[in-house]
């Protein structure tokens, strides 16, 4: 019997939640208009392999009580900071990221903790970059994000931007997966800025000249530079999403706001971090 696409649609539609329901409460599934694509995302993430024990409320205690080994000290707090909780890698053990902003040259150094496996501690995930170059900007609201079907990985797309010089900022567009408590992150491409020595300029603020490099070194346009993400990730092995995020910030010039997660202590700090959490999804677009 032949089923028509209303039908179709309504079953797989029923399908989802309980698929949801049953696996991973943080991917949300987008329904399409045929039924071939709805077939295609449905299968697009492989959720066999989250445990279904894991108990979050018990995790998020578990971070709480290691806020110590997180934290960053007030001493060494930079002009912003901010906390977020995530499971970055989808197998059902969080990770709180703690990530610091340099005032004047945006700067950035992250870190992450994920939860031990056998749900008692955390442990410090080794994040893979450049050595000496500024961590990605990741206390973001929401970024880009595609699911490998190869191996059901999530890549996040973060675009960052610093300033080792007033008018010479360096921007990257930069990709980051993580997996077996390792966290890769590959730079896709750079836009630098080069003052241009004008004693004509009566304001002294210098022209500058744009430049566009690939992750080979290759110079690009700025047409190129724009569809990088889209180019890497556009084929058919890749199913494009949106991660959202819930960051605690803090920022120590802004006396209106507390200037450190060591102002939420007890209960007060769980519900912080379980709010952060509850936040953080992978919606299919």
């Amino acid at each position: 019997m032949k089923l028509n696409k209303k039908f179709m649609i309504t079953y797989l539609a029923l399908m989802t939640i309980l698929l949801t329901s049953s696996c991973a409460k943080k991917i949300e599934r987008y329904i399409p208009e045929t039924t071939e694509a709805i077939k295609y995302n449905l299968d697009a993430i492989d959720l066999s392999n989250v445990s279904q024990n894991y108990d979050y409320n018990n995790q998020i205690k578990v971070l709480a009580d290691n806020v110590s080994v997180w934290a960053i000290p007030d001493k060494s707090l930079e002009h912003q900071n901010g906390y977020c909780v995530t499971d970055l890698d989808n197998n059902g053990r969080l990770e709180i990221i703690v990530s610091q902003v340099v005032d004047k040259t945006k700067f950035v150094t992250n870190k992450v903790y994920e939860v031990n496996d056998n749900l008692e501690g955390i442990s410090l995930v080794n994040w893979i970059m450049l050595e000496g170059s500024s961590g990605v900007n990741i206390m973001v609201d929401k970024c880009d994000a595609y699911i490998n079907h190869n191996d059901n990985s999530t890549i996040y797309i973060l675009k960052s931007i610093s300033y080792p010089s007033t008018y010479e900022p360096i921007e990257n567009i930069s990709a980051i997966t993580m997996a077996n408590g390792v966290i890769n992150q590959q730079y896709l491409a750079f836009k630098n800025t080069t003052a241009v020595d004008n004693k004509k300029n009566i304001d002294k603020i210098p022209e500058v000249v744009e430049t566009y490099v690939d992750r080979n070194g290759n110079v690009i346009d700025s047409e190129n530079y724009d569809l990088m993400e889209a180019n890497l990730y556009g084929g058919r092995d890749y199913t494009s999403a949106t991660a959202t995020f819930n960051w605690l910030r803090f920022d120590k010039n802004r006396t209106a706001t507390a200037s450190n997660i060591s102002s939420y202590t007890g209960n007060n700090l769980i519900n912080k971090l379980t709010e952060s959490f509850d936040d953080f999804h992978i919606i299919l677009n």
